[in-house]
Order: structure tokens, then sequence, then C-alpha cells
């Protein structure tokens, strides 16, 4: 981040709090798809696995991402962002890209944990932390138009 100099101290914390949610959300999303995997072609898959189940396990995972993510953005946004905090558009910018690479990270690694089988479970998933990053930070941002 040697391109950050012309932030403050202040956002330049920001922004690094801010991409270890990121990262937390990206491990939850690679974790869980795995999980998915391992139930469906895994070493002992289950033998009769009603198709319905995975799908069940998909909503079920997607919304514990949601929630394990959003907890700590919040606590972000209310610790970081509060009234007064002098905030600006190039910080945003700066945010986006860490959700851009940090999605990345997710599709790449998440395709070679579940060897390329799972990837809509993972796309959700992604989209969860996502969505978490996206409404609690990025909107915050003064003068930011998504």
């Amino acid at each position: 981040m040697e391109q950050t100099g012309d932030l403050d101290t202040a956002a330049k914390i920001r922004l690094t709090v801010f991409s270890l949610v990121m990262l937390w959300g990206a491990a939850l999303s690679v974790y869980f798809s795995r999980r998915i995997f391992d139930l469906r072609f895994g070493d002992h898959p289950l033998k009769f696995l009603p198709s319905g189940i995975s799908y069940i396990m998909v909503a079920v995972y997607a919304f514990i991402i949601l929630v394990l993510t959003m907890i700590p953005m919040y606590l972000f946004q209310m610790i970081a962002l509060k009234k007064g905090v002098e905030t600006y558009p190039k910080e945003a910018r700066y945010g986006k890209l860490i959700m851009g690479i940090a999605f990345l990270i997710v599709l790449f690694l998440g395709v070679i944990v579940t060897e390329g089988t799972v990837y809509i479970p993972l796309l959700i998933f992604s989209l969860m932390w996502f969505a978490s990053g996206q409404l609690c930070y990025i909107f915050q941002i003064k003068g930011e138009k998504l």
C-alpha cells in the first residue's frame, strides 16, 4: 500500500482493518465451499443424499457467512466511522480494490480446494461477505457514488 501516501493514518488503519475482515470472509467462503465439496464428493460422500439437503446446507452456510462477516463490519462501522470522521472517495476506491482482490483470491483458492466442482456455492458465499463490505463500509464513504 505504498500508493496510499496521500491518505491520513486513520484511513490507512480503516483500510487495513477492512482488508482483514475481507480476508476473514474469504476464508469462510473457501472453508464452507470445501465442506459442501466433502459432503457431495469427499472421501466418504453420503450414498443417499437428497438434492434438497445440499441446497439447504448452502443456504445455512451462506447465512452463517453473512452473520460472521456482518458482525465485524458493524463493529468496524461503529468504531471507525463515527460521526465526524472524515472519509473521502479515494478511500472508497482503495476499499473497492481490496474487495476485488479478496474476491479473486476466493475464486482462485475455492477452485483449487474444491477441484473446480463446487463453484455455485462458492459464488453465493462470496456474495455474502461482498455485500456486507459494500453495505457497511463502501457506502459510508462521503462523495462516492456506486
